[in-house]
């Protein structure tokens, strides 16, 4: 599966489910399931990136 991101979780609304702080241009709707929410981890500095 694709994700987007990363992006700020701004609420939570209830134990599964958490409101995003998207961009004005996404067509997504910004609250979320849990099962959609992958951790965001930066990359090792040894990946240059």
């Amino acid at each position: 599966m694709k994700y987007n991101g990363p992006f700020e979780i701004i609420e939570k609304l209830s134990p599964v489910t958490y409101r995003l702080r998207l961009p004005a241009s996404y067509k997504m709707h910004p609250v979320i399931n849990i099962m959609h929410i992958e951790k965001y981890e930066k990359s090792p500095p040894e990946f240059g990136v």
